[in-house]
């Protein structure tokens, strides 16, 4: 029964009665104001390097941020469970901490091809996150990825 269920629903995929999900952000469907500034970014493959044991929350804003525009995502981090349900709610692909960063760069190279963008977090220790984590590691999420887009010269000119 299980069988045919799936049968039919790849049936019903392939003619296009069930519709797959949209790949835009809430905020890319909704009218733009006169003063807004919008951005719209290429298919990029990326890779976030995750402290091994800190800022999981700044891991998962990261990889939720590109994956929120269309990037394909690999990351390591050390929190192997919070880790896994990031991958499966984005789509990303995890990498435990036990992986070298030259056999991540080297499967995602294979997988993948050409490797955009590389962010890496383990610079930023926990000390550098104010009282206030949950909008300090949403705001720096948001800043990694207005940095990564491929013309931002004009935006590093502006905030460096």
């Amino acid at each position: 029964m299980a069988d045919n269920y799936l049968e039919r629903r790849m049936e019903e995929y392939r003619t296009g009665r069930l519709a797959s999900h949209s790949k835009s952000t809430p905020g890319m469907r909704r009218p733009h104001k006169q003063c807004e500034l919008v951005l719209s970014y290429p298919p990029m493959n990326v890779i976030v390097i995750g402290p091994c044991d800190t800022l999981a929350t700044l891991v998962a804003a990261t990889v939720s941020a590109f994956t929120g525009v269309g990037s394909k995502v690999a990351f390591t981090s050390g929190d192997p469970k919070g880790s896994s349900i990031l991958a499966q709610r984005t789509g990303a692909r995890y990498y435990p901490s036990s992986f070298t960063l030259d056999a991540i760069v080297g499967d995602i190279a294979e997988r993948w091809g050409d490797i955009d963008v590389v962010v890496d977090l383990r610079i930023i220790g926990p000390e550098n996150v104010d009282d206030n984590p949950a909008a300090d590691t949403a705001s720096a999420a948001r800043h990694i990825l207005y940095l990564s887009h491929p013309d931002n010269t004009w935006l590093c000119d502006e905030w460096l």
